[in-house]
């Protein structure tokens, strides 16, 4: 039987044109996978244009409403009736949790909007056999070591486990493989738990993340997880992290350092390049590939 996957996408304004990108390259490797993308309430016009047969533009206000999307001098919030003001980030990833958990294919791949396919995901990336990826890397800290314990205790604190800080491994990267299965059990998990709402718990701390939350589950809380999950330290992405990409040989370092498993490129947004900065370093990717490939 053969097993499904689909994409999603959580974007917003800032990243209109570079999600353009995202969707042309999924187009030309994958045009078969369905794309789901999670915009903004406000932002729901600008993004209404790309919706076709296979991406779907989700509004997350209808998605959440009890979420109030708000503009404070320019600054997008959300206040949360009638608990908090809920920061961006943080409702980011409430509506990526909540999404995931709400779908019915066997899995479910999250992508940056800043990302770009230079080739199609290899289905043996996101299965083995009738287990799914699970990016676990021991030894390393989950982004920032000064904030990989902060997001570590918000996870264990959420899971009802003693917050002890780094829990041991990594579970976070760019175009992460999940089970929408292990996402309902560790929502219903947390509303069992504290006997609320499961995104009442979440936005409590003012530092979370949804990747390490979901690997501290299928790690201490999930049962006979080996059955259904299967530990992974490779990434689909190649992302710019450790390059300094204003430099030509940086950015020829970057191409050159592609794996041949690596499906997918992220050149951060906030790196602030302009446009043919970056379409060099994308083309540069794609010549290697090519060549590779040849």
């Amino acid at each position: 039987m053969t097993r499904s996957f689909s994409l999603l996408t959580k974007t917003y304004r800032g990243d209109a044109s570079l999600f353009g990108e995202l969707c042309e390259s999924i187009d030309e490797h994958m045009p078969e996978i369905e794309h789901y993308v999670l915009v903004d309430g406000g932002d729901f016009p600008l993004f209404a244009e790309f919706s076709g047969d296979r991406r779907h533009i989700i509004d997350c206000s209808r998605e959440l409403p009890r979420f109030k999307e708000l503009d404070v001098f320019g600054r997008r919030i959300w206040w949360r009736f009638p608990h908090r003001i809920v920061r961006g980030w943080i409702f980011q990833q409430i509506a990526r949790l909540h999404f995931a958990s709400r779908l019915d294919c066997d899995a479910v791949v999250s992508v940056d909007s800043d990302a770009v396919f230079v080739r199609p995901i290899d289905p043996h990336q996101v299965f083995d056999g009738k287990r799914i990826r699970f990016f676990k890397v021991p030894d390393r800290p989950s982004g920032p070591a000064a904030e990989s314990p902060k997001w570590h205790d918000a996870a264990s604190d959420a899971l009802g486990l003693p917050k002890v800080g780094y829990t041991g491994h990594d579970y976070i990267t760019t175009t992460l493989v999940w089970s929408p299965a292990i996402v309902r059990d560790l929502l219903e998990h947390i509303s069992d738990l504290w006997n609320r709402p499961w995104h009442d718990v979440l936005i409590r701390p003012f530092r979370f993340s949804e990747c390490v939350l979901y690997g501290v589950y299928a790690s201490f809380v999930a049962k006979d997880i080996e059955a259904h999950l299967s530990p992974t330290q490779q990434t689909m992405c190649h992302i710019s992290w450790g390059y300094d990409l204003e430099l030509r040989a940086e950015r020829l370092r970057f191409a050159r350092d592609i794996a041949d498993h690596q499906c997918a490129i992220v050149v951060q947004s906030n790196l602030g390049l302009d446009r043919s900065t970056r379409n060099e370093i994308i083309e540069l990717v794609r010549d290697q590939v090519r060549a590779k490939a040849a």
